[in-house]
């Protein structure tokens, strides 16, 4: 998922960066995995090898180096589903919150999450002498536009909560473990974007994904995580009229994206991380009056975090953006076929697995 349009005032459903750069990814993979940071003494001990990554606005997943943690979720010897639940609060300012080339507006956001998360008992794959582990998600997350002011130019209320908007997801997805330390991720997902205040869904869509990820550990004690991913978005909307101009990624498309974030460890134990990140994502459109266009979104931050608690986890994160169109998305789009845009705030985290 990507930032903000302003042309439809609705949260960009048709764009989503590797699971690393988008707003709810951050959630998607905040919630039930960040438990697993207090299942061993240290993320970075010999016996576990792992590493939490945060990208620039947030997003945090669990990657396993060697081999997996020790602790309940990746028992290998147990035949039964785990659990994790999380909810989450975020807070940022936006310098151009309505995401155009022009008249820029600067806001303040507040963001309210809950999700599931259950892994369940790796399989083995004979035939391909590896072994996978199905996951399933569930997400909920809303959003209020101008709560607060920081400056006397950000967004009121009165007139931010137009971009007020209800998001509901539901994935599944397994991790196969391939050659070279490499990682493949097949997955499929159920978007569904709404307006709470009326009762209206605006918004909904099946896309399956396929992605590859590999982490690097470096000399210097840092790793590097690489990761690839496509996707194709089958995508309705629901609008009472048709408006010119609203809801610009109406259309079926297609997701290319790379991703590579720069995992630095600051303590010994592993609990406090800087990352710093970049992503590229392509999106062409495929029907509708989209047909023709391709998009492209460039993001690229830093952040940091510390484990407070084995279930509690403060972030913050600073992230800019760029987006811009080709011929045919700047002559539909005008104003909103490009953009800059600077992101700074704070993600609170709370979880429990079991």
């Amino acid at each position: 998922m990507a930032p903000i349009s302003k042309s439809k005032s609705f949260p960009d459903p048709g764009l989503s960066p590797v699971r690393s750069c988008a707003w709810v990814s951050q959630w998607l993979t905040v919630f039930g995995l960040v438990s697993l940071m207090g299942t061993s003494p240290s993320l970075f001990s010999e016996e576990d090898k792992v590493w939490q990554v945060i990208d620039p606005v947030g997003v945090q997943q669990v990657v396993e180096v060697e081999k997996p943690p020790s602790g309940k979720l990746y028992d290998e010897e147990g035949n039964t589903v785990e659990w994790s639940l999380s909810t989450g609060f975020r807070t940022y300012h936006s310098t151009n919150v309505t995401r155009v080339s022009d008249a820029e507006q600067t806001a303040n956001v507040m963001e309210f999450n809950i999700g599931a998360n259950a892994v369940f008992p790796k399989i083995k794959l004979d035939i391909f002498n590896t072994q996978m582990t199905p996951r399933m998600s569930l997400l909920g997350l809303r959003s209020y536009f101008g709560r607060y002011r920081l400056r006397s130019a950000d967004w009121r209320q009165n007139d931010a909560q137009i971009l007020d908007y209800e998001f509901r997801l539901a994935s599944l997805s397994t991790d196969i473990e391939a050659l070279g330390g490499v990682q493949l991720s097949l997955g499929i997902e159920y978007d569904e974007l709404l307006n709470f205040r009326e009762g209206n869904r605006l918004y909904h869509a099946l896309v399956p994904s396929v992605a590859l990820s590999k982490i690097l550990a470096l000399d210097s004690g840092q790793s590097l995580l690489l990761e690839a991913q496509g996707k194709y978005v089958s995508s309705h909307t629901n609008l009472p009229y048709e408006i010119p101009g609203v809801f610009d990624d109406d259309g079926d498309n297609q997701q290319l994206a790379l991703n590579a974030s720069l995992i630095q460890p600051i303590d010994e134990e592993g609990k406090m991380l800087v990352v710093p990140s970049i992503s590229i994502v392509r999106t062409g459109y495929l029907n509708n009056l989209m047909t023709g266009r391709t998009d492209y979104l460039f993001v690229s931050g830093v952040s940091a975090s510390y484990q407070a608690k084995p279930w509690f986890t403060p972030q913050l994160f600073v992230n800019h953006s760029k987006k811009w169109t080709n011929q045919k998305g700047e002559d539909i789009l005008g104003a909103a076929s490009k953009f800059k845009n600077l992101d700074a705030g704070i993600i609170l985290s709370l979880s429990h697995s079991f």
